[in-house]
């Protein structure tokens, strides 16, 4: 399961967490995307794409920014 932004309690995020439930014990481990991430963002919604040319990308849609703007 892969989990983009939100926030930590005390601000937003962009980090990009995979949680690997194959086999317990169940583990989190913090994916290195590159520089090229989204920036922060808390109550969006997102999807992984299983076809076309997004094949296999997360598609991040919406939420609020740090200082509460819209996306």
């Amino acid at each position: 399961m892969l989990v983009f932004g939100g926030n930590t309690g005390s601000e937003p995020v962009n980090d990009v967490w995979c949680l690997s439930v194959e086999k317990a014990p169940f583990s989190w481990a913090k994916l290195n995307c590159g520089q090229e991430v989204p920036c922060v963002r808390v109550y969006h919604s997102a999807a992984l794409c299983m076809n076309g040319s997004a094949n296999g990308m997360m598609v991040v849609f919406g939420g609020r920014t740090n200082d509460s703007s819209a996306l």
